[in-house]
């Protein structure tokens, strides 16, 4: 290379010492492979003693370090270690411990060694130099480096000097203007960095001439058109240099660009090649240093709380195991915010409570900080869950107090009085929000808090300027709270607000000119809030209206300013400002703000909560389900729908009602079921067809497979990249129809034609075509709408029905009859048709209008919501148009009609592209599990599973008795096309992770295979379970007519002699079969990998599940949709284990039926199948009443294939 040093030649004969003073010279220029080569030049030298081969590999790893590979460096010392350290001098060895502890701590922290033996290396190296009257340091130069001055000093005295080698001159003219930059002295900075560049151009050196156009663009010596682009093609520079502590370095000024300009894609690709550098390197500190720097700019937006999470508490256990206390602290920190911004007040707290713990036990500076954030979390817990609280306003108070000194001095440090300060704000925060509800006293709390305040501003004013700033804000911003919590309480003076309005301006136009841009937007949020209250408070609304248009003037420069900053939280709080002010104005001037304004103001903000919403998908299946349903249950996401909905019902625009109700249901479990879905054959042959969709779809199915193996470090960087994937996914036109299915769209309501498509060969008996009806039921206020539309023509013949009885009659109904099993089981086994002062009669009219907008064999497709979802509406009572006998009495929905239940259309659409799909191996198998602790059923249960395989004996298999355990429910069930299950089911109301089938706990293998005929070959004979065979059994070898079969087991149901209505199968199990390990869980089932198959649960509440807010439902229905399955079949409520059988004995009867056609490509009909087997079971005279057969639902598909 042109002007480089002269290369030290290597005599084979040379001592080795040669070598070393030549591979450091080397170094110096940055010639490290050269260096390196040296030494291993030097190694292959014979007769080398073994300190000379120890100081060889110390000597590498010195360069390896210096060069930023402290992996490869601990590599070195590992080989010089592993040496035998005979006639190796003590200080050698002792070297050697205290190189080995440097790299621990720089680098590999935990690799190398424990702590205590980096300790000792240093104890024991600290105790030889003293023995020789020597120490580890010079006192006058360690004094020396807590001076830049001194620094800069020393640096321009040894510059004086002559015979100072090249290169060194060029690396201390750099350091000296580095230090000279920090005291401001820019012309002597631009000097020494020229003279820096040319002794490293005329010497050859590497990294040199880049350090110094790093600091030039750092700080303003040179002109750059484009900063950013400029310290990226830098950092790539290091990168081919392969010296990771300049990129290292360079990085960081490029996120910090980055960040400011609000180029988050930079910022995270740059991140990536940060988090891959490091680790690769080694450099295990500075790794976690840049994922905290990360998880800092994401949860600061607090639009990325799943990705916070994922991230944050990996990062946070990894620094508890590296004992890297402080970093610990500070990641667990971000994550209990993370928590509290999203509503988990207990994690919050539990984490919060875990930082001040480890702050007070390891002594960390932190300390005085956590009792800060445990005293924030545990006060804004206290307001959202009131006596629930684990403490109470006054006590987080009085222990805040006692943790401020009473009178901190100017000698405390910087950073306690700041948060002394922060501590005294808290204080005052929750001292108004205790007056502000309290009934007595309230001026005595309200002097407390003005007290805190003044404290708080007395100690703002010993701090520096920018903090003094930041506390004089936030006081000013407790006063503006107060103000208008004064102020609406005087309904005819508005002097409280104008002084709130003052001290606002004031606010913004100092974070105008000073920033930062957030706060400006929050202060203006608050100021819209006061104009909005002074409109509320005016009699006169014509001189209320500038006050309602100053608000929204606000409120949309807020929304603005938290878009740009990427703050979706509050982009969506600002959105459903700015909504709110809208709906007012359509409130005040009907005709002349339209409805199509107000759908464009809710859509935006629809939009801001979607993509808080979708963003929790980070976290992985079941958490982001829940945290999801949690997230929708804000006042923003239901004051949305409720608004759309609302101004749909004005204005009769029954379309527009049918969007937004759809809009509303089970979005949670749409995302989530739209991560998975397949894409369909027709978009995979558009694909095909288009390169750059083909490409497209290969990044994202890429991107998915490393999503689903890698650590959770790596996958906020693979989620980032998949999020990026699919926004390209989303502008492209091959990908139209995929996105809106992926995404849980619903476009409008000619989605619906979808179904019928889906359904056009599934035609009724007589040959006529069996239309799909969608009915939707929407609860607004007190009253229930039905929403029907065929998906034919789905816009001409949607129609509404507001219902004759509202959800206060329908709530008391449940109360009355139907909110405990003992209640619910008395109603159902009591109800006659022919009655009609039976209970159930009450509710008929729920689905009244169902009748004249449907024929006698239509699918319909039930969307329920709310309490309705736990409501048998397919046994509700309607009229049969006179094609019944007995017209008077009506008959049961579904003999008039195949029912099938949907959380909504997505769902729907997604889980008929799960069925409609061939996947790869054809001849998946059928399995039947059955498991049960009964004496006589469990016989009749085995038997009726190995008889249900045996009609397939090569594609179907059956799992009894102790081979039904979870592992091989789990093994079979992954490439099942058809999973059916008999046995107890749990469901638990208050805890629905709980809800879980019952198998049998994992056994020694054994031979299991049921011989019915002699009752005990192939049953473990100890198993009280498997030893009587029940009177009326039929043999398995011997099936017969069906409904001989059925007639067998229904004669016994309700005979008073039998017990067979005794067995339900949610009573409690023998314990041999109910262990935590045996029980399939809710959270195990979303860790099943399903191939799209049709699942049958035969147990007692199998089909039960907690409905929250926005209709969103938990429990084994949705955890089997959420890991893949395309249709599930369950049980509402606990059923008889006979009244099971029969049912699935009529169920396969029509499904095999159905199966026997010669066609391979033959689609069944499952709700058809359901219909018949149910009737077969309401047909006999036992067995007629509800309780029975109205519990058997459909969820999901109602399309099986062949």
């Amino acid at each position: 290379m042109e002007g480089q040093l002269v290369s030290h030649k290597v005599d084979p004969a040379a001592d080795i010492a040669s070598a070393i003073t030549a591979a450091r010279d080397q170094s110096l220029l940055s010639h490290f492979d050269e260096a390196l080569a040296t030494l291993d030049a030097a190694s292959d030298l014979e007769n080398i003693s073994n300190a000379d081969l120890i100081r060889l590999h110390r000597a590498a790893s010195r360069i390896l370090m210096r060069r930023g590979f402290p992996i490869l460096a601990k590599d070195c010392l590992d080989k010089a270690a592993a040496i035998p350290l005979l006639h190796v001098s003590r200080t050698e060895q002792l070297a050697l411990g205290v190189q080995r502890a440097y790299v621990s701590v720089v680098g590999c922290t935990g690799e190398i060694g424990s702590e205590d033996d980096d300790d000792a290396a240093l104890r024991d190296a600290r105790e030889h130099l003293e023995s020789l009257d020597e120490t580890m340091w010079d006192e006058t130069n360690l004094e020396m480096q807590h001076s830049i001055t001194r620094i800069a000093l020393r640096l321009e005295s040894i510059l004086t000097c002559d015979g100072i080698p090249p290169v060194l001159r060029g690396l201390w003219c750099l350091e000296l203007a580095k230090q000279v930059i920090n005291k401001g002295r820019m012309e002597d900075a631009a000097s020494r960095l020229d003279e820096a560049e040319g002794i490293f151009q005329s010497c050859g050196h590497v990294w040199g001439p880049l350090e110094v156009r790093l600091l030039r663009l750092q700080h303003g010596l040179t002109t750059s058109n484009n900063l950013l682009a400029d310290l990226v093609d830098l950092m790539c520079r290091h990168l081919d240099a392969k010296f990771p502590y300049g990129v290292l370095q360079t990085a960081l000024e490029v996120l910090m660009v980055a960040f400011h300009k609000g180029d988050f894609s930079t910022y995270f690709k740059v991140q990536e090649v940060l988090h891959n550098v490091c680790r690769e390197t080694g450099m295990v500190k500075e790794q976690m240093l840049r994922e905290l720097q990360l998880l800092a700019m994401l949860n600061a937006g607090a639009g990325d709380a799943g990705k916070v999470l994922e991230l944050g508490q990996s990062l946070y256990r990894d620094c508890l195991g590296h004992e890297y206390w402080m970093l610990a602290y500070l990641a667990g920190h971000i994550v209990s915010l993370s928590h509290f911004q999203i509503g988990n007040f207990d994690e919050s707290e539990r984490l919060a409570l875990e930082l001040y713990n480890l702050s007070c036990q390891r002594s960390l500076k932190s300390e005085s900080q956590a009792a800060y954030h445990l005293a924030f979390v545990q006060s804004g817990r206290a307001s959202a869950l009131g006596a629930s609280s684990s403490m109470t306003h006054q006590e987080i108070v009085n222990w805040l107090l006692s943790t401020i000194p009473a009178d901190p001095q100017l000698d405390h440090q910087q950073e306690e009085l700041e948060t002394a300060a922060d501590k005294l704000c808290l204080v005052a925060t929750i001292q108004f929000e205790v007056s502000r509800k309290s009934t007595k006293d309230n001026e005595a709390l309200k002097a407390e808090a003005d007290r805190s305040i003044a404290r708080a501003r007395l100690l703002a004013s010993k701090l520096p300027d920018d903090d003094m700033v930041r506390i004089n804000a936030d006081c000013d911003e407790l006063m503006i709270t107060q103000l208008i919590g004064a102020g609406a309480k005087r309904p005819t003076d508005n002097t409280k607000e104008w002084e709130a309005v003052r001290i606002c301006d004031e606010l913004i136009a100092m974070y105008q000119a000073r920033g930062p841009k957030f706060k400006e937007a929050i202060k203006l949020m608050m100021r819209g809030s006061c104009h909005l209250q002074m409109f509320q408070k005016e009699a006169d609304l014509v001189k209320g209206i500038p006050f309602l248009s100053a608000a929204e003037q606000d409120y949309l420069k807020a929304t603005a300013i938290f878009e740009s900053a990427r703050s979706l939280q509050q982009v969506m709080i600002s959105c459903h400002a700015v909504s709110r002010v809208h709906l007012l104005m359509k409130s005040l001037y009907p005709r002349v703000v339209s409805d199509e304004t107000i759908f464009t103001s809710l859509e935006y903000l629809e939009s801001a909560c979607d993509r808080l919403r979708r963003e929790l998908s980070a976290l992985g299946s079941l958490k982001a389900l829940r945290q999801k349903q949690q997230f929708v249950s804000a006042k923003q996401v239901c004051d949305l729908y409720q608004w759309a909905i609302g101004i749909s019902i004005a204005s009769q625009n029954n379309q527009a009602m049918w969007l937004w109700s759809q809009k509303r249901k089970a979005r949670s479990l749409s995302d989530l079921l739209g991560i998975g879905v397949m894409v369909p054959a027709s978009i995979r042959q558009k694909i095909a067809r288009d390169e750059s969709a083909n490409e497209l779809y290969q990044r994202l199915t890429s991107l998915q497979v490393a999503l689903s193996v890698s650590p959770a470090t790596e996958k906020v960087y693979l989620q980032q990249n998949l999020e990026e994937v699919e926004d390209e996914m989303r502008k492209h036109e091959s990908f139209k129809e995929f996105v809106f299915l992926r995404d849980g769209i619903v476009r409008g309501i000619d989605d619906l034609k979808a179904l019928s498509s889906e359904t056009d060969e599934l035609q009724q008996p007589t040959g006529e075509k069996r239309d799909v009806i969608f009915v939707d039921w929407v609860l607004h206020r007190d009253s229930i709408y039905v929403l029907t539309a065929n998906s034919c023509s789905p816009a001409e013949s949607c129609a509404s029905s507001l219902l004759p009885i509202g959800i206060t009659q329908v709530g008391k109904w449940m109360r009355d009859h139907f909110d405990t099993a003992e209640k619910r089981r008395d109603c159902l086994r009591r109800d006659s048709l022919k009655d009609p002062f039976k209970p159930m009669r009450q509710l008929d009219l729920l689905i009244s209008p169902v009748v004249a907008a449907t024929k006698p064999g239509d699918l319909l497709v039930f969307s329920t919501t709310s309490f309705l979802s736990s409501l048998p509406l397919h046994a509700l009572r309607v009229s049969n148009n006179g094609n019944h006998p007995h017209e008077r009495d009506g008959i049961p929905l579904i003999e008039r009609n195949p029912v099938a239940y949907a959380p909504n259309l997505s769902i729907t659409q997604i889980c008929l592209t799960r069925s409609r799909e061939k996947v790869k191996d054809e001849a998946r198998s059928s399995v039947f599990f059955g498991v049960l602790d009964v004496e006589g059923e469990a016989r009749a249960i085995y038997n009726q599973m190995e008889r249900l395989a045996s009609v397939d004996s090569r594609n179907r298999r059956s799992f009894c008795g102790e081979r039904a355990s979870k592992k091989a429910f789990a093994t079979a069930a992954a490439e099942a096309r058809l999973i059916h299950y008999h046995g107890h089911c749990r469901f638990a109301v208050d805890d629905p992770l709980k809800q879980c089938l019952v198998l049998a706990p994992e056994a020694e293998p054994a031979s299991h295979k049921i011989q019915p005929d002699d009752g005990t070959e192939g049953i473990n004979s100890n198993t009280a379970a498997h030893k009587a065979t029940p009177a009326g059994q039929i043999s398995a070898k011997d099936p017969g007519n069906a409904h001989n079969l059925r007639d067998v087991l229904l004669k016994d149901i309700s005979d008073p002699s039998s017990d067979f209505d005794a067995i339900l199968l949610s009573d409690s199990p023998d314990t041999s079969l109910d262990t935590a390990r045996s029980n399939l869980t809710v959270p195990d089932v979303f860790n099943l990998q399903l191939a799209a198959p049709l699942v049958v649960l035969v147990g007692c509440d199998s089909a039960s599940q907690t409905v929250s807010v926005g209709d969103e439902s938990l429990g084994l229905i949705t955890g089997l949709l959420c890991a893949g399955a395309a249709s599930v079949i369950g049980a509402s409520w606990p059923i008889p284990s006979a009244a099971g059988r029969a049912f699935s004995d009529a169920f396969y009867e029509n499904v095999d039926a159905q199966l026997s056609e010669v066609d391979p490509d033959t689609v069944i009909n499952l709700a058809v199948a359901l219909q018949e087997a149910v009737l077969s079971i309401m047909d006999h005279p036992n067995t007629s009443a509800p309780y029975y057969w109205a519990g058997f639902c459909l969820y999901g598909s109602w399309l099986f294939r062949k």
